[in-house]
Formats: structure tokens, C-alpha cells, sequence
């Protein structure tokens, strides 16, 4: 059975926090720092439960490759750019997203994550972000109206058996 991180199946979060790092240490010390992370994760879930906190950490294929010593993933590659001008591309080794219903908790989860990967990763870009008003985007679209939600979130979101 897939276990899924917590951040990937939640709904009309307000508040998100995305942080894009490389990674310049030993592998053994970014295992130590994802097991840190979700600790805290879990300690901060317990509690402020009305938070609704989730994260993911998520690894570009090259990292992902040599983290799971060439075991996992194998159809995942580099996003690649492709025409004219900029098109999505793997930039970054990791991202760390946060979202809960409140940015300070998100906060709190935020700095445990620099101090649980310390000078394993340098942090390259933190992007905080908010739902507006109706959950709209700044244009005023209603974003998402024709994705799955509650029970039907899995069968598009997550990969194995859930």
C-alpha cells in the first residue's frame, strides 16, 4: 500500500510555503534531515490538528537516483525546456512545499525544515503564498472547479495502490 505524504491529497489550504533548495551534502545527511522533518511534521500536526498542516519533498530525478541508490522512480527524468522561450524545467534538486490553514504554523515548519537539513541544502528560492478570497487566483478565476476531490483525489494523485 503507497503511503502518501501528507501534503499531497489536501484541500482549500490557505496558506503555502515553497522553498527550492540544491543539495551540497552527503546523502546520508539528507536522509537524516527528511526524517527530522517529519517528526516535526508530525509533532506540529499534533499540535494545532485545526491547522490542517501538510507538506511534501519532492527530488529532482538526478537526486531522487542517487538518494534511493538507483532504486526508485526509474521512468521519472529531467523535465527538460522544449520550444522557444522558457518552458517548466527541473531548476532545483528539492522542494520542500508547505500548506496548512495557517502561516504561522507553516512558518514553524519552515524553519524546523532549515534546521533539520542545516548545510545539506542551500535554499535558492522561498516563494509564501495565499489563497484569495473564494479561493480565487489575482485575476479574479475561480481556479480547480473540475478537479477530483474528496474520496476521488487518489486515483488521479497518487501512483500505486492506495
Amino acid at each position: 500500500m503507497t503511503q502518501v505524504q501528507s501534503g499531497i491529497l489536501l484541500e482549500h489550504c490557505r496558506f503555502g510555503i515553497f522553498m527550492e533548495a540544491m543539495v551540497q551534502g552527503e546523502f546520508v545527511d539528507l536522509r537524516q534531515g527528511c526524517k527530522q522533518f517529519c517528526q516535526v511534521l508530525g509533532e506540529l500536526q499534533q499540535q494545532f490538528p485545526d491547522a490542517h498542516l501538510g507538506a511534501v519533498i519532492a527530488f529532482g530525478s538526478d537526486v531522487w537516483h542517487d538518494l534511493s541508490n538507483g532504486q526508485g522512480a526509474k521512468r521519472a527524468e529531467t523535465f527538460r525546456t522544449t520550444g522557444q522561450g522558457l518552458a517548466p524545467a527541473t531548476q532545483r534538486d528539492m522542494l520542500i512545499h508547505i500548506q496548512s490553514l495557517r502561516h504561522d504554523v507553516n512558518f514553524t515548519l519552515a524553519q524546523a525544515a532549515l534546521a533539520a537539513f542545516g548545510n545539506t541544502i542551500r535554499i535558492e528560492e522561498e516563494t509564501h503564498g495565499f489563497r484569495w478570497v473564494e479561493e480565487r487566483d489575482l485575476s479574479g478565476f475561480i481556479d480547480g472547479t473540475e478537479n477530483p476531490q474528496g474520496e476521488q483525489r487518489p486515483e488521479v494523485a497518487v501512483i500505486g495502490r492506495w
